[in-house]
């Protein structure tokens, strides 16, 4: 497996397992300010697990294109279907996609003209809206200490190739 394969893989293994245990809200503040690009398997990981916050999920839904993005089509649907059926938990958490507050300013994500999307998946969510958890510098998805461990992982697959042979045990 070359390098930055194993990088990406220890990445995404630090970050699943800070997601199994993370709470609602920072699991919700994950979404909101993850790199959608480099974290589809978290992403996937939230929308696969009954206790993301129904809020979390429509907020995933509508950040990934809604029914605008070709990319992430199968994904989006696996959310509608979901979200439909009940499937998420609700843990009081709060979201508009017609005037998401979470990035510091009130910004609509229904792009679309509404004839396809279902009326729910437009409708807001009442509940808290997410704050910065502590811990988290501002800008990022994560806690400073879990952006430590991805640190940490990474230094040591740069290191590993230049080890001798038999170094590792």
């Amino acid at each position: 497996m070359p390098g930055s394969d194993r990088r990406q893989s220890a990445e995404d293994r630090i970050l699943h397992d800070w997601l199994r245990e993370a709470p609602a809200p920072q699991r919700h503040w994950f979404a909101a300010w993850s790199n959608y690009d480099g974290n589809q398997a978290q992403l996937e990981f939230l929308v696969d697990d009954p206790r993301t916050d129904r809020a979390t999920a429509l907020l995933i839904y509508w950040y990934l294109g809604a029914r605008t993005s070709a990319y992430y089509k199968d994904l989006i649907a696996r959310i509608e279907a979901r979200f439909l059926a009940g499937f998420y938990a609700d843990n009081g958490i709060g979201f508009d996609p017609d005037a998401d507050a979470l990035h510091g300013a009130e910004e609509s994500w229904l792009t679309d003209d509404g004839s396809d999307t279902p009326a729910p998946m437009r409708k807001a969510i009442a509940g808290a809206i997410i704050e910065r958890p502590d811990g988290v510098e501002d800008g990022e998805a994560v806690p400073t200490s879990v952006l430590n461990q991805i640190d940490r992982a990474w230094r040591i697959e740069e290191l590993v190739p230049h080890l001798p042979t038999g170094a590792m045990g």
